[in-house]
């Protein structure tokens, strides 16, 4: 079970009364108040198990999603982001699927033909 640290937890709190506060003195919306903002309970999505990096210290797999020192092996999806630009992370979790795939697959295909 995962579960937010309590340091964690006031660290969003920080941040959510921050992001109030500079978007009402943008005028963004008519009314901000913290009781609309909802919980953190649906922004449980892991990154980074797999990480991408350039060098196999750093990560696991390399920019093809190839992991590291292994042939024939490829990991794609969120894992392998380094980190979340929002929530609901899927449609780039396919997108990174359909580049591998892409990449390391029809290149392949079509070289042999």
């Amino acid at each position: 079970t995962w579960k937010w640290r309590q340091k964690d937890e006031g660290k969003l709190e920080r941040l959510r009364t921050h992001l109030i506060e500079e978007f009402q003195k943008m005028d963004c919306f008519e009314e901000v108040r913290p009781e609309y903002c909802g919980s953190y309970s649906g922004t449980h999505h892991h990154f980074g198990g797999t990480r991408m990096a350039t060098e196999p210290d750093r990560g696991v797999v390399d920019m093809n999603c190839q992991v590291f020192g292994q042939e024939q092996l490829w990991v794609t999806g969120t894992s392998v982001f380094v980190t979340s630009g929002t929530a609901n992370p899927t449609l780039s979790g396919m997108a990174a699927a359909l580049y591998m795939v892409e990449k390391n697959f029809n290149k392949k295909t079509n070289e042999a033909t």
